[in-house]
């Protein structure tokens, strides 16, 4: 018996259709609990990247990078003797703001690292108000330039030295089968630091705002890459990052920008030194307060870790002194304060096994030999008076060796 009217077939598809998807749902109970459910997946996933930024390992991105001011021009004539120096135009005028980091090093399957360039078995150190450079048994010394204090650094080929006289912040480059020495111009007391082919040397200028720059071996080329501070060579020797913008030692913007200055950009991680190496780059990490230094090291991808944790001490100090084995496998680092004292560890990069090579006395890094196996490094703090030597060991911290006895910083 039918109670009510009789409905047509288009008046029957109609009472079934819900004339809305609010409706729809409503009719449907598992088609809401799936809209539900995928709506806690939604803010879930979304929830998670916000909070990926905010563990504390920096998360690597692009940010903005404000070039130099220049002229157009490279170093001046006064500032370099080498006849050389250019200028190209995308290193100060522009910087790329694209969205993509195809052109920067990533550690992957596809675009392997570099191999490391050999290099020679050769250290250089100071010794009676000089550097010197010997085979690194400490054999066939050499003295190479006169010069009381600054920084240096022996190219990779064992052919020149790189120093900052600190009495006249200038940089020289010096050859060590001659002994001649080529002044370069105005610089920070900032260790220099060689391309892996030997072929160019970067270094913090002096003025009234630091720059990075590069200068070829032989003295000539000087070119500005932009305002900033201690730098680092990729491993293929075609980029350069260093701390924007800032003093040494001041906390400042990590700039990646092509040796010839083009594609400079930020990324997004702010810190006091950085170097290639890890999973891609490595932060010294350091702040004013106690308990937030660190060493971190993050790919191109974004993806972080942290290799050094926070200070457990009751001394303020600052991670630094960051060098890669010549072979990528471990790191060597400083910790050190404002009181001058300094302590030494090696990294394994693989494993994040830490050694102390300090025993007794500060320790002062100086250098890795060419095997990857040892470390060179300056024992005695002569800030304190104390006698300095040159020593090694192996990267477990044993087989120590004095190499030069009264070498020096």
């Amino acid at each position: 018996m039918n109670d009510g009217p009789n409905k047509t077939d288009s008046q029957e598809d109609e009472a079934q259709m819900p004339a809305s998807l609010i409706e729809r749902i409503r009719s449907r109970p598992f088609l809401a609990a799936a809209v539900v459910l995928a709506v806690v997946l939604a803010v879930g996933i979304l929830a998670a990247v916000l909070l990926r930024g905010s563990t504390s390992s920096p998360e690597i991105g692009l940010a903005e990078y404000e070039p130099v001011a220049s002229d157009g021009e490279g170093a001046s004539s006064d500032e370099s003797s080498g006849s050389g120096s250019e200028k190209s135009p995308e290193a100060t005028d522009t910087a790329d703001s694209g969205d993509s980091n195809d052109d920067i090093d990533t550690p992957s399957d596809k675009n392997p690292p570099s191999p490391p360039v050999p290099k020679v078995a050769k250290i250089v150190y100071r010794l009676d108000g000089a550097l010197w450079a010997s085979n690194e048994d400490g054999s066939a010394a050499k003295k190479v330039a006169d010069v009381d204090t600054g920084s240096f650094a022996l190219s990779p080929d064992g052919t020149h030295i790189a120093y900052v006289d600190a009495a006249s912040k200038t940089l020289h480059i010096a050859t060590v089968a001659s002994a001649g020495v080529t002044q370069i111009g105005p610089a920070e007391d900032v260790r220099p630091v060689w391309a892996p082919d030997s072929s160019a040397v970067a270094y913090t200028s002096a003025g009234e705002e630091m720059e990075v720059r590069t200068v070829r071996a032989d003295g000539t080329g000087a070119f500005t890459i932009g305002a900033g501070h201690t730098p680092s060579f990729s491993r293929d020797g075609k980029r350069l990052a260093f701390i924007a913008h800032v003093d040494p030692g001041d906390v400042g913007n990590v700039v990646l920008i092509d040796v010839d200055g083009s594609n400079g950009r930020g990324v997004g991680v702010k810190a006091t030194e950085v170097i290639w190496g890890g999973d891609g780059l490595i932060f010294a990490v350091n702040a004013a307060r106690l308990g937030a230094e660190r060493i971190v090291t993050t790919d191109m991808e974004g993806s972080s870790r942290e290799l050094v944790g926070p200070n457990d001490g009751d001394k303020p100090f600052m991670y630094g002194s960051l060098t890669v084995s010549p072979d990528g496998s471990r790191l060597l680092y400083t910790a050190h304060g404002d009181d001058g004292y300094s302590r030494a560890f090696v990294l394994n990069l693989s494993s994040s096994e830490t050694v102390a090579l300090t025993v007794r006395r500060d320790t002062y890094p100086q250098a890795w030999s060419s095997d990857s196996r040892r470390v060179f490094f300056v024992e005695g703090n002569a800030f304190q008076g104390e006698a300095t030597n040159l020593m090694s060991a192996l990267t477990d911290g044993l087989g120590r060796a004095e190499v030069v006895t009264g070498a020096g910083l």
